[in-house]
């Protein structure tokens, strides 16, 4: 194939082709390709998959200016990531594309081939200039992940090295990580909570794990919303209830994880009273969680610390998972004393590998204090 006979948005990138479409429509032969790089992926990210992705297409605002920035080597989908159009900083005019981001994701790293990841890296920045962006934003990207090992092979071999702009660390549990037992402090601590909510509340409590088929029924993600209402977050007209779309957005993609068993959910209940629950989601070995809340009736006794124990107790002893990320934003002490190990991420710049070295730096540097990774 010449260039001549490219569609519009689609660049011929030495045996690739890279493009720019439309977000596919759920059960066409577009999504399952999607779909399959997303179960493949060198690095798994739920965030960047159909089950996510379409979901947030169809109810959150600003889907109808999503496109999927893909590679194409041989007819195998390559490389796959929700994106937009925007500009890198506001003191920075030149035109990026960008991880599309209204439905806040906690992770933009681009679902990548395990094989030919270093090759789709290179045909994307090769590709950017003719896309009409100077530069690729990911936000974040975990750079101590393989995709950015491929992404700085990728500037080895051709290309301005990726900018890493205010990198941060959050908590996770690595399945190969030293996991020292619970200290006699810790397990007192859980059952003093646990007999505090049971005098609370007249009953005694207990932990409940949902995974699988059929897994959380709609029922509980039903209640889960409710409960989430009735804290901080409905006063503050910030629960998922109350923005517009978010309720069906998230209904419906527990319900697409569900269905393949990808949907977990551990819950602190008394009886039929929900009292805290996570909402967690499962990508390749990795486990994301996704949301939590707890009752505030019963905050003295610490909810979610106990189920923050729990989680990380059920994930060692009870999932096949390799890694649980928490999600969890940079500013979270809570998350910073309980889970024992982190991932490193940070806003990415990711130059056209024909951008003009100088420039990048001069209008990166102005707007930003930079670091390169270690």
């Amino acid at each position: 194939m010449d260039a001549t006979t490219l569609r519009p948005n689609q660049v011929l990138a030495g045996p690739v082709q890279v493009a720019l479409h439309p977000v596919p429509k759920a059960d066409t032969e577009p999504e399952r390709r999607w779909r399959a790089l997303a179960d493949a992926a060198l690095e798994p990210n739920p965030f960047a998959a159909p089950d996510i992705v379409l979901p947030a297409v169809r109810h959150l605002p600003g889907g109808h200016d999503v496109r999927l920035l893909t590679a194409e080597c041989a007819g195998e989908l390559i490389f796959a990531l929700p994106v937009t159009r925007g500009r890198a900083h506001p003191r920075v005019p030149l035109p990026v594309l960008q991880a599309w981001d209204d439905y806040d994701p906690p992770l933009a790293t681009p679902l990548l081939h395990p094989e030919h990841a270093v090759l789709a890296w290179l045909a994307v920045r090769a590709a950017l200039g003719g896309l009409r962006a100077a530069w690729l934003r990911l936000d974040p990207l975990a750079i101590d992940g393989p995709a950015a090992a491929a992404l700085t092979e990728a500037a080895a071999r051709r290309g301005p090295p990726a900018r890493y702009v205010e990198t941060w660390q959050r908590g996770a549990v690595r399945r190969d990580s030293p996991a020292p037992p619970p200290s006699g402090r810790t397990r007192r601590g859980q059952d003093r909570r646990r007999r505090r909510l049971a005098d609370l509340l007249g009953h005694d409590v207990e932990l409940v794990f949902h995974s699988g088929v059929p897994g959380p029924s709609s029922d509980l993600i039903d209640r889960f919303l409710t409960l989430e209402a009735s804290g901080w977050k409905g006063r503050a007209g910030t629960a998922m209830r109350d923005r517009p779309g978010e309720a069906e957005f998230f209904r419906a993609l527990t319900t697409r994880h569900r269905t393949q068993g990808r949907l977990e959910m551990l819950t602190l209940q008394s009886g039929d009273r929900l009292l805290a629950a996570n909402v967690n989601v499962v990508a390749g070995t990795t486990l994301f969680c996704l949301k939590t809340t707890y009752d505030e009736a019963v905050a003295p006794a610490s909810p979610g610390r106990l189920l923050i124990d729990a989680e990380i107790e059920t994930f060692r002893s009870s999932t096949p998972h390799t890694l649980l990320d928490t999600c969890a934003s940079p500013d979270s002490e809570v998350v910073a004393q309980k889970y024992p190990d982190h991932r490193t991420l940070a806003t990415t710049l990711i130059p056209g590998s024909t951008t003009a070295p100088h420039l990048l730096s001069q209008a990166l540097l102005k707007a930003h204090d930079l670091t390169t990774k270690p």
